[in-house]
């Protein structure tokens, strides 16, 4: 495996390092915290609350807005 060095500002590693478990590396953190935030964005991309179809937005723009 080829590794790499990135640059963070000190105050950036002490917050990220609150999330860090025993023995995790800064790898396995953030890969761990990359791998949950793409749970979320799949979440709420796929949450259906609020939604209305297709045919109730063309209803509700033509009735409001004279389309």
């Amino acid at each position: 495996m080829v590794k790499t060095t990135i640059s963070i500002q000190k105050s950036t590693k002490m917050k990220i390092s609150e999330f860090k478990l025993p023995n995790e590396t800064y790898d396995e953190l953030l890969l761990r915290l990359y791998e949950n935030a793409c749970k979320r964005q799949l979440e709420f991309l796929n949450d259906r609350t609020n939604c209305v179809t297709l045919d109730e937005a063309r209803d509700y723009f033509k009735s409001n807005y004279n389309c």
